[in-house]
């Protein structure tokens, strides 16, 4: 047989199920996020520049999620970046959305960051899908 058949996990290198989760967590909040917040803008308010912000972290989200899901390089410290910020900025509401909010954050960092998960430090990294750094 000329060309071998391979299963497309064996080509492209398999995802752990974390990342995937992980990345459909964001890619969900970050869309459910600012579609939440863009219809005050549909409801005729001007942006202020504390909305326009609010609007940008979100998308950074999905953003976040999809590059976890393409294993570009600095996705995962993007994502713990904007969790981070996230927890701060519910710090200043209430200290049980502090709480859940760090907890939440300490179990994904650790998903993220484990040696099951982790690419070898000498996989090459790549800009764009499919990726193969989930080997």
């Amino acid at each position: 047989m000329p060309f071998p058949i391979r299963r497309r996990s064996e080509q492209l290198g398999e995802r752990p199920i974390a990342v995937t989760l992980i990345a459909g967590v964001f890619v969900a909040a970050g869309l459910f996020g600012f579609g939440y917040h863009v219809r005050k803008l549909a409801g005729g308010d001007a942006p202020s520049a504390g909305l326009i912000w609010v609007l940008a972290l979100r998308l950074i989200a999905v953003a976040a999620g999809l590059l976890l899901l393409w294993g570009v390089a600095g996705a995962r410290w993007i994502a713990i970046a904007w969790l981070a910020y996230h927890t701060v900025s519910s710090a200043v509401r209430s200290t049980g959305e502090f709480a859940v909010h760090a907890l939440l954050l300490a179990a994904i960092a650790f998903a993220l960051f484990r040696r099951a998960v982790s690419p070898p430090r000498n996989a090459p990294s790549r800009m764009h899908p499919p990726s193969t750094r989930w080997r």
